[in-house]
């Protein structure tokens, strides 16, 4: 089918009307409440996958921008950008304002919460405890504790250790 410049005259400007008034209609509509301003689901992340995708779905249910979010963490606002767009390296800091804002700690991260490995994990998340922080906590050597959370074998006396740590 072919489409002469004459067509298009005629194609294009009814086109934009329509769609204007579709849209100044809709907007009217939300004005007197008529309607209830939807929601853009091409912001919403299609899938789960990332701790910034979690993040991002909360902040868009709760209706907030990420310059809001970023106050409410005390975070510069490229902070919430980076993590919601996966370009922040995830440290125990990111971990933390994420379980700040989200109020439990991301489901993507799968941690079982039943193994002493997953318990000291979510430890340190809830607390911000770097292993820097943890071991002046704990009294073990940080080269432990990074050990023992990577699953490589340590002694029965550093299990004993993190086992009454965790219990206090």
């Amino acid at each position: 089918m072919e489409i002469n410049a004459n067509s298009l005259n005629i194609i294009l400007p009814v086109g934009i009307s329509f769609y204007t008034f579709q849209t100044l209609s809709y907007t009217i509509d939300v004005y007197k409440k008529k309607l209830e301003p939807t929601k853009d689901s091409t912001k919403y992340p299609k899938e789960i996958i990332t701790i910034g995708d979690e993040f991002k779905q909360a902040r868009l249910d709760r209706e907030l921008t990420q310059i809001q979010t970023a106050k409410q963490l005390q975070v510069n606002k490229n902070f919430v950008y980076e993590l919601e767009n996966n370009k922040r390296k995830i440290t125990i800091f990111a971990l933390h304002k994420s379980y700040l804002f989200l109020e439990y700690i991301p489901k993507v991260l799968e941690i079982n919460e039943t193994t002493l490995h997953g318990k000291l994990f979510i430890h340190r998340i809830k607390n911000n405890f770097s292993y820097s922080n943890l071991e002046k906590e704990i009294k073990l050597d940080k080269s432990t504790l990074s050990n023992f959370e990577k699953r490589k074998n340590c002694k029965t006396e550093t299990l004993e250790i993190i086992k009454t740590y965790l219990l206090k």
